[in-house]
């Protein structure tokens, strides 16, 4: 095994003795101290039924500047291969017999119909229909199994696979996977609009795939195109579903296709029809998680403004404490009493009290017992008399990443849902008037397994939701994410209909989104970006059009990681702004401030692309119309024509300056607004930005 240095990122991991935790930084490369082997326990699980292959040997550890390895940023950056473009189908002729086989998880679902007769493509194509994304999906052609020959198999002389698309969604999120000659799992992400895209996916884009790779693959690492094995077309976004058409599918050495002309300006009429969408917008649903392990959550004389007012500001309603899976880990009492550099939970009262928020506890299901749980309930609410209403039993036990999931989550639910319900009888047996709510998953047989211990004493069901996977970042997969709320409430509120009528319950079970961000972990630089902010608004705004009870930003500070990204709203305090709003701060303040009161629905034409949403709200005398243009592009002119909505208003952007941090106030839409603008005319909305219209 050879590892040249380029690949170690300049940030590292570094141990922080203050906050008990891995923090960013940059590498010190002329001071390398320590040579560090690790074993993850979720990607070398092993086959079902099978010991995880855990156990590694290393030996004759040397430095060296020779070595065998060709740098693959020179090899593309010099690549002028003149050899024509190789068709590996276009599902006509002896291509039309050609096997695709679907694969999916228990929890997903997929058709394949191949070939099929085609009017949007040429001819024929690979019809992947109806798929729903709740864990993972596989269209595969084995180009082994269908014997194709060794030059079919050889992409040593092209520079990437190029292929058409037809979709009817805003945005198609597409995850290209190829098995290499030794069978070893590539991917690289893609995307495509609504209608029909020409896709040139280039070789350098894939990098190994890092949730599974095949027993029988040979995994050197290394990109090898001399025999390829399978291709793999996975459509993507935790929770979306659809349809999609995919042909013409080649190698190439074409490296761009020509880009479609888009207007600088789009004309659109925004049009308020009257219907209410929901007549009431929870306030629950802007909550956000802080962690016991966040420190600069509490006053720092080196803060211009204190966490506290920040959080105040927004009206975050429910804020969510001890936070992820520290919570099934950590003793309170033992936090209580040892008055160290953790947030307790009676800090962390104060700190509520000053934003004016009630709070949800996660017990610790993990390490921690009932009893353990009854007294925290009658520390909180008895001793205290902090009246905090919301209590999560545990935080992701299903999952193979959490340390307890061998004990209490491999079975699908039934162990989870016999102990949960315990804790449940022991906690209301403090505190009746507590709402308790028991882990679930977007879709799955867990969430009825669980339901059925638990359903008659349980006031709701738990979900998180990060609609990218970590490496799979993609703006207009992610601007479109907001949307499929629609699909994944769908199946959530069956679920509850279904359980509340089964145990007869005078009130239905309630759905709390404990946990929602872009990208499920080692987020990137897209979530301190304006698109997140984008997306933060858009998705707070789809909240309040499904009608969510509560839902959980992840959070209000975590820490810059080495992939470059951070989920916290807010910076941290080693940062060089301390205590900094990001773009997505700014955007749930601008969500808060217009999401109130009643939805009202709203209809626009001449979008053609569909990459501009609007939200209409009255709230008492005060009518807000929030505007996201997802359009990196065009800019928008929007003519309004919302009964009631006249007069002079106060015009709020958020743009792309925001991603220069500023301390305080200084980056606050909502302060550099323009006033008494005359909602009569044509207002321009920009590119890549988030307006609130706002009449008084």
């Amino acid at each position: 095994m050879k590892i040249p240095l380029k690949k170690f990122n300049d940030k590292g991991k570094a141990w922080d003795a203050n906050k008990q935790a891995e923090v960013a930084k940059d590498i010190q490369w002329n001071k390398i101290q320590e040579i560090r082997f690790s074993v993850g326990k979720g990607e070398n699980q092993g086959e079902p039924g099978k010991p995880a292959p855990v156990t590694i040997f290393v030996d004759q550890i040397t430095f060296t500047e020779n070595i065998d390895w060709v740098d693959p940023d020179i090899k593309w950056d010099n690549w002028n291969s003149k050899e024509k473009d190789l068709i590996i189908t276009d599902f006509e002729g002896k291509y039309s017999k050609d096997v695709w086989e679907p694969s999916k998880g228990p929890k997903s679902k997929v058709e394949v119909e191949v070939p099929f007769k085609t009017s949007k493509l040429d001819g024929n194509s690979l019809n992947i229909k109806h798929f729903e994304m709740s864990d993972w999906v596989d269209i595969v052609f084995d180009m082994v199994k269908s014997n194709r020959p060794a030059a079919d198999r050889d992409w040593t002389k092209h520079w990437g696979i190029m292929f058409d698309v037809y979709s009817e969604r805003a945005w198609q999120s597409i995850t290209v996977q190829v098995g290499d000659a030794g069978n070893e799992l590539f991917v690289a992400n893609t995307g495509v609009p609504r209608g029909r895209t020409t896709v040139i996916v280039p070789f350098r884009a894939f990098s190994k795939f890092p949730y599974y790779q095949p027993p029988n693959a040979k995994e050197n690492g290394l990109f090898d195109l001399k025999g390829v094995v399978s291709l793999d077309f996975k459509p993507g976004g935790e929770g979306s579903n659809g349809s999609f058409e995919v042909d013409n599918i080649k190698l190439t050495n074409q490296k761009e296709v020509k880009a479609a002309e888009r207007p600088a300006l789009v004309k659109v009429e925004v049009k308020g029809t009257g219907d209410v969408v929901n007549p009431n917008i929870s306030g629950g649903l802007f909550g956000i998680n802080a962690a016991l392990w966040d420190g600069d959550m509490l006053d720092n004389p080196k803060f211009k403004v204190q966490t506290a007012e920040f959080a105040k500001r927004i009206n975050h309603g429910i804020i969510r404490y001890p936070g992820g899976l520290r919570a099934d880990d950590d003793h309170w009492k033992e936090i209580l009493d040892n008055h160290d550099w953790m947030v307790d939970t009676d800090e962390f009262l104060a700190w509520l009290k000053k934003t004016g928020s009630n709070a949800m506890f996660t017990v610790n299901f993990g390490s921690g017992t009932e009893e353990e749980a009854a007294a925290w309930v009658k520390h909180t609410n008895i001793d205290k008399k902090a009246g905090i209403k919301y209590w999560e039993i545990g935080n992701e036990v299903y999952g193979n990443w959490h340390p307890y999931y061998e004990k209490y989550g491999k079975d699908g639910g039934t162990i989870y849902g016999k102990r949960a319900r315990k804790f449940i009888e022991a906690m209301k047996k403090v505190d009746p008037t507590i709402k308790v709510a028991v882990l679930g998953v977007l879709d799955g047989q867990w969430n009825d397994n669980v339901l059925k211990e638990t359903g008659d004493i349980a006031d709701g069901i738990i979900v998180h939701h990060y609609p990218q996977h970590y490496g799979e970042e993609n703006d207009f997969a992610m601007l479109s994410a907001p949307q499929d709320l629609v699909p994944i409430y769908s199946r959530l509120h069956k679920l509850v209909d279904k359980w509340t009528k089964h145990f007869n319950k005078e009130k239905k079970f309630e759905l709390w989104l404990t946990e929602w961000n872009s990208v499920d972990f080692n987020p990137g630089p897209q979530t301190i970006s304006l698109e997140n902010g984008l997306f933060v608004a858009d998705y707070l705004a789809m909240l309040a059009t499904e009608n969510v009870d509560n839902a959980q930003y992840w959070d209000i500070h975590n820490d810059i990681t080495p992939e470059g990204g951070d989920y916290g709203y807010l910076t941290r305090s080693a940062e060089e702004c301390m205590n900094c709003p990001r773009p997505s701060y700014w955007a749930f303040q601008m969500a808060s401030d217009a999401l109130r009161g009643k939805l009202l629905k709203t209809e626009i034409s001449g979008d053609k692309e569909s990459l501009i949403t609007t939200y209409y709200t009255e709230n008492g005398k005060k009518k807000s119309l929030l505007v996201i243009n997802k359009n990196p592009y065009s800019d928008y002119e929007l003519k309004l024509s919302i009964p009631g909505f006249s007069g002079k208003a106060s015009v709020q952007t958020l743009d792309r300056s925001s991603e220069k941090l500023k301390e305080g106030w200084a980056n606050d839409p909502s302060k550099k607004a323009k006033k008494g603008v005359d909602v009569s005319k044509p207002i321009k909305v920009g590119k890549r930005t988030i307006t609130l219209i706002t009449i008084e």
